[in-house]
């Protein structure tokens, strides 16, 4: 089994890499999308990842999870597995069995981002009614206890709506 995200193709025209060994490889091909392209399978692997870093008395609360559905997760499945980790290890002994979030930004990347980003107008940008459609996504998720379709329902909304909505307010943070 192996990975990479290098262009074998162009490796072997340049010489770089063996034919034989490429054809080797190629036989068996499996593209896994990324886990902001997967957002259905986060509250498992919360509550996975929960369980298995030795938290069996503990329980990921409707925030956690809905926290991880906004976070884009660059890191992917290792980046969860470290944040809920920490965040199992920090809410052992407080919040009554609940996993909090340990993180306020979007992404581990935020404070660089930031600091990349021009000073912010005095003046915000007017939201646009997906925007506030956005937010209001991502309340309902903190009261339904990260459940998308209980969010969905709340909102009179599509399930693919909700995912959609969650993916334009990743991209804007």
């Amino acid at each position: 089994v192996c990975a990479t995200h290098a262009d074998l193709d162009a490796l072997v025209r340049e010489g770089k890499f063996r034919r034989d060994l490429l054809m080797r490889l190629v036989q068996r091909q499996v593209r896994l999308p990324p886990l902001r392209e997967r957002l259905e399978e986060i509250p498992f692997f919360v509550d996975r990842f929960v369980k298995q870093h030795g938290a069996q008395s503990q329980t990921p609360s409707g925030r956690l999870v809905a926290a991880c559905l906004l976070r884009g997760w660059p890191g992917n499945i290792r980046e969860l597995g470290i944040a809920i980790d920490q965040a199992a290890l920090a809410s052992r002994d407080r919040h009554g069995g609940l996993v909090e979030a340990q993180w306020e930004e979007p992404s581990a990347a935020a404070p660089a981002l930031a600091a990349a980003q021009p000073a912010p107008s005095a003046v915000p940008p007017p939201m646009s009614a997906l925007d506030a459609r956005d937010d209001k996504v991502a309340a309902a998720l903190v009261e339904t206890g990260g459940s998308v379709p209980e969010a969905a329902r709340l909102l009179g909304l599509s399930v693919s709506a909700v995912y959609a909505a969650l993916a334009r307010r990743r991209s804007r943070s």
